[in-house]
């Protein structure tokens, strides 16, 4: 499956896209680099397994965005997340990335992402 990060339609001019000053701000954090890690591992799975990957679960009450998230279906505990969506041309668009230690998944990056989403389905450059 190919990965890929878009941007906020309304920061195209931005060098970096969202889930990359995600995974930034991770790695200036002390002690996140374990997180970090997990984050790796889970994307690659991701790019390996598509829609097969052993870390995706479904958000309740949000339609066509996922997360990756490190303790989905027996895969061991952890508070990596990566929220994204899948495209119709067999992609993923990675748009936020975080670690945390409650279960709940944060509204903020997530609406970030709803955002990426309807402009995506409606034709909106990304790039």
């Amino acid at each position: 499956m190919k990965i890929r990060y878009p941007k906020n339609p309304d920061q195209l001019h931005h060098k970096d896209p969202p889930f990359v000053k995600d995974l930034k701000n991770l790695g200036s954090r002390g002690g996140a680099w374990q997180c970090l890690k997990t984050i790796r591992k889970m994307v690659k799975d991701l790019r390996i397994n598509g829609q097969d990957c052993q870390f995706i679960k479904n958000l309740t009450g949000v339609p066509n965005i996922l997360e990756l998230k490190a303790n989905a279906k027996g895969s061991g505990a952890g508070g990596a997340r990566v929220y994204f969506f899948f495209t119709d041309k067999n992609e993923a668009f990675l748009g936020a990335a975080e670690c945390k230690k409650d279960d709940s998944a944060n509204e903020d990056l997530i609406n970030r992402l709803a955002v990426m989403a309807y402009a995506y389905h409606h034709g909106v450059p990304l790039f």
